[in-house]
């Protein structure tokens, strides 16, 4: 190559070394939004000048047409790489992506096709030939009408990217209008000089100019890059947020002016980002003048204030971080605001629940203060009580502490709060109805009911449980009308814990059924019920402490099923002061059940 050549190669060169610059700037930089897309551009106008260059130097006529195919493509695929960076950038949302770029992808593919396989047609441009001249012989060719309506093709797609940046450039507050002037003069400047060399207007003897509004392009985009911080601060704030948060987020600048704030900040401020970018925080946000002013030179750091009078009175949690550039200084300031009233009002609803607590635990220390003077046989009874009470009442301690620690799952541990407050109330209400049995002051009170009617109501009222399980719940009457005069609310809370149990213990698919029953023993009359189930049974070992209070046999304490034991001890009691009896049979196998028979006595 001689050095005239090489001359006229330099400026080739030099644009592509600037352009390399640039594409390795905003690659390290492809998290941000926007800069991935912008380095696949810079790196098409990369390859349309190496591959013109190419074509220049090379000296055979299948060579330059090799080249010169190659540069056509280019010209068709860059425009579409504009796009997309113009979109990514601008952040246009697209409703239905696939519907955009499927169209224009098959456009600039049959383009390619028609371009590969043009020595069979001639559509694209004519067979060329090589001029003679200094320092390189082009390829001369016209090109056709084929090849001018793809070359328009390309122009349109090139010109709605250009559009939507320069619509964005008109919309953008002042701070950021430098940085959008350079993106579009770096862009139109390599654009500008197609036409120049599609009309084969040669500037200072050259063959194509476009490669020097290239280089000025780079240059320009170079200096935005470093003069405004292009891809820097606006970007990596972005990048910390999600559109989505429900969180209102800020982004200063060392002015302490808003230059981003995501939607959630926006609709709080009810303004369009347009209104307020720009602006002084204080300005924007009038009621957190006296939080701005006290925090605007903290780094990072959490605090808390009020905002608002009477009901509309809320509590506002600060979060400011502080943002740094590539060199390790400030460049503003990340601040993050949360509703944290609701989180205030949860606390303060655990106080109340805490203080509520505090006195179901009085009113258990009195009946556990009763029942210790029941004597010494009552040892047992109240080391399972404290037993039983010990796991509410650790939940309850552990689930307020967690709330302190993690408020953000405030609602989740309430709700544990809640059923862990239920439990320890059924079980001092059991607690207080067994002591209630002890010192004999239960009242009875008797009445005549068809045990058949009561078995409806329970049944009505479990049917739908039974059927959220899979299971089917049904009452067989074999009686002669059986009915009884005793307690009719106590002795349907037997009925309840039977059948509460066998629902709890038998596995999907499985039945339940309740039994209406009457038999004759000597001189009396016995009618009652059973219970029967197919669940997985008792073993006999169990079944002799089953009545006991406090004791859950095996399977009970295997099943994770929450239960405090004092169920069938309290049906015992209930039935033995009807003067009746309750017993169990079980095999001890699973799909076999248990059946739990009651039996009261007729009045003769």
């Amino acid at each position: 190559m001689n050095r005239l050549a090489l001359l006229h190669l330099t400026p080739y060169i030099v644009s592509m070394l600037i352009s390399l610059g640039v594409y390795a700037y905003t690659w390290r930089r492809r998290e941000v939004a926007g800069a991935a897309a912008f380095s696949w551009f810079v790196l098409s106008e990369i390859l349309y000048t190496l591959v013109y260059a190419l074509e220049l130097v090379s000296n055979s006529l299948d060579g330059k047409l090799f080249w010169g195919n190659l540069r056509f493509v280019t010209t068709v695929l860059g425009p579409l790489v504009l796009l997309n960076f113009a979109i990514t950038f601008t952040r246009r949302k697209l409703g239905h992506p696939r519907r955009v770029w499927t169209p224009l992808l098959i456009v600039s593919l049959s383009f390619i096709l028609i371009l590969y396989t043009d020595k069979y047609h001639h559509l694209v441009y004519p067979v060329g030939s090589i001029a003679l001249g200094e320092p390189f012989s082009p390829l001369v060719y016209e090109y056709t009408p084929v090849a001018w309506l793809f070359i328009l093709y390309g122009y349109t797609v090139g010109f709605l990217g250009i559009l939507l940046l320069i619509s964005r450039l008109i919309s953008a507050r002042k701070l950021f209008r430098p940085q959008m002037i350079a993106v579009v003069l770096g862009i139109l400047m390599p654009l500008a000089g197609v036409p120049i060399a599609l009309t084969g207007v040669q500037i200072f003897g050259l063959l194509d100019p476009t490669y020097v509004a290239s280089s000025i392009g780079s240059i320009i985009i170079a200096m935005g890059l470093f003069r405004y911080r292009l891809f820097d601060i606006v970007p990596v704030a972005r990048d910390m947020l999600v559109e989505s948060m429900q969180d209102a987020v800020f982004v200063l600048d060392t002015r302490n002016r808003l230059i981003d704030a995501n939607p959630a900040a926006l609709a709080y401020l009810n303004n369009a980002e347009m209104e307020v970018l720009g602006r002084s925080a204080e300005e924007v946000i009038p009621d957190w003048d006296s939080l701005v002013h006290k925090y605007r030179d903290v780094q990072n750091g959490t605090f808390e204030t009020f905002v608002g009078e009477g009901v509309e009175r809320a509590v506002l949690s600060f979060k400011i971080t502080e943002l740094l550039n590539d060199k390790g200084s400030s460049a503003g300031h990340l601040v993050v605001v949360q509703d944290v009233t609701e989180q205030k009002r949860a606390e303060q609803e655990i106080r109340s629940s805490n203080r509520k607590l505090e006195a179901l635990n009085v009113e258990l220390e009195k009946a556990n203060e009763h029942l210790r003077k029941l004597g010494q046989v009552r040892d047992e009874f109240f080391g399972n009580v404290s037993h039983e009470l010990r796991t509410p009442i650790t939940n309850i301690k552990l689930h307020h502490d967690l709330i302190e620690l993690q408020p953000e799952r405030s609602e989740e541990f309430l709700e544990t709060l809640s059923r862990e407050t239920d439990r320890l109330s059924n079980l001092i209400e059991r607690l207080l109805m067994l002591s209630r049995f002890d010192q004999g002051i239960t009242k009875f009170e008797p009445s005549a009911f068809d045990l058949e009617t009561l078995a409806q109501e329970y049944l009505a009222d479990r049917l739908a449980l039974a059927e959220s399980r899979g299971l089917t719940l049904s009452v067989s009457d074999v009686s002669d009308g059986a009915v009884v005069c005793a307690d009719r609310d106590l002795v349907g809370q037997v009925l309840s814990i039977l059948l509460t149990n066998a629902l709890n213990y038998t596995p999907e698919g499985g039945n339940v059924l309740i039994n209406i029953l009457e038999r004759e023993d000597g001189p009396r009359k016995w009618v009652g019920f059973s219970v029967k189930d197919s669940g997985i049974g008792i073993s006999p070992e169990d079944q002799k402490r089953l009545f006991s209070r406090f004791f859950r046999g095996n399977v009970g304490r295997k099943s994770g099923i929450s239960g405090t034991g004092l169920g069938l001890s309290i049906a015992k009691e209930i039935i033995d002061r009807h003067g009746g009896t309750i017993k169990v049979e079980s095999e001890g196998i699973p799909g076999e059940g248990s059946t739990f028979s009651v039996w009261l006595p007729l009045e003769s």
